[in-house]
């Protein structure tokens, strides 16, 4: 049984979107790590903060 072929359109559409969603992938990577780092920097004000907010309750 022979498969379907498909046409050089065909291809070349299911190339492009390929691309495209490697490029999605890349980029959905790239802003899942600046959320991250975000996240860390806001965690460390955070804590500095609270540091901050004991020293001044014991002073």
């Amino acid at each position: 049984m022979n498969e379907p072929q498909m046409t050089p359109e065909q291809e070349a559409l299911l190339d492009e979107a390929f691309k495209y969603s490697q490029l999605a992938e890349q980029k959905a990577r790239e802003l899942w790590e600046w959320g991250e780092a975000f996240a860390a920097k806001w965690e460390k004000r955070l804590q500095d903060a609270e540091v901050a907010a004991k020293s001044e309750v014991k002073d």
